[in-house]
């Protein structure tokens, strides 16, 4: 092999490697710092009563979407719950610093990850519209339908539940 060309393709490998390791650690301490403030977020996030949480958010916080609030407050959830752990995939793909990885990108299935999150997202807007629903108006006062209307709609979910507890 040519020496000019050899050493022209090692200065430039070389370059390119040191490039990555400033950009490695630069997305490390972005990571981090991300992190960091999620749980920050999260953490206030938690403290607004969850009956009205949804709208003060929508009032006082226009910019944050919803997807994001659940976000928010999953990942400072899951470093209270195991700190050591708390950054991982899951988390990064939630803030949006990652996207899900498909081994097929003309394939249309959704990743795990995008199912958890899917399910995050799910089990977030339907607590928020039930303690909405119930803040409107108390249990005792909905009607016939509406009681059979719901029941009906949580029913798979109530048995689930008394599967998973078993």
């Amino acid at each position: 092999m040519n020496t000019e060309i050899t050493q022209a393709t090692a200065i430039r490998i070389n370059d390119a490697h040191n490039a990555l390791l400033t950009a490695v650690n630069d997305t490390k301490s972005n990571a981090v710092k991300a992190m960091q403030l999620a749980v920050i977020i999260g953490n206030e996030i938690a403290e607004i009563p969850r009956g009205t949480r949804i709208r003060w958010m929508h009032d006082n916080c226009p910019n944050i979407t919803q997807d994001q609030i659940a976000s928010y407050l999953g990942i400072a959830s899951t470093v209270k719950k195991r700190k050591h752990d708390a950054i991982d995939h899951r988390a990064l793909n939630l803030l949006g610093i990652i996207e899900s990885i498909q081994a097929d990108p003309h394939t249309h299935t959704h990743t795990q990850t995008e199912r958890n999150k899917s399910f995050v997202v799910w089990v977030s807007k339907t607590k928020a519209f039930l303690s909405e629903m119930t803040r409107q108006k108390p249990l005792d006062q909905w009607s016939t339908t509406e009681r059979e209307t719901i029941a009906g709609q949580i029913k798979p979910l109530a048995e689930m539940y008394q599967q998973l507890i078993k």
